[in-house]
């Protein structure tokens, strides 16, 4: 591989991890958030989160929320 190709497929990879993370923040429900402050997904160290100013949750903890209360609320978040 040279430079050229590994920045393309860096840049596809991302492209499609950014596509991945807009379906999911679609099948997410926020409770109690304004609406121009809810919880960003971000992908970060390997890991996608959910962040929502200087409070993350992981992705396990979504799940288990989403799956067992139907929603994230602003007291999922550690405040």
């Amino acid at each position: 591989m040279n430079l050229r190709s590994v920045i393309s497929n860096t840049e596809i990879q991302a492209s499609r991890l950014e596509d991945w993370m807009k379906e999911l923040r679609c099948w997410l429900i926020f409770y109690r958030f304004e609406e121009d402050d809810k919880p960003i997904i971000v992908y970060e160290d390997g890991e996608v989160l959910l962040r929502w100013h200087e409070y993350t949750l992981t992705m396990q903890v979504v799940t288990e929320l989403m799956e067992e209360v139907g929603y994230i609320s602003i007291d999922n978040f550690e405040i």
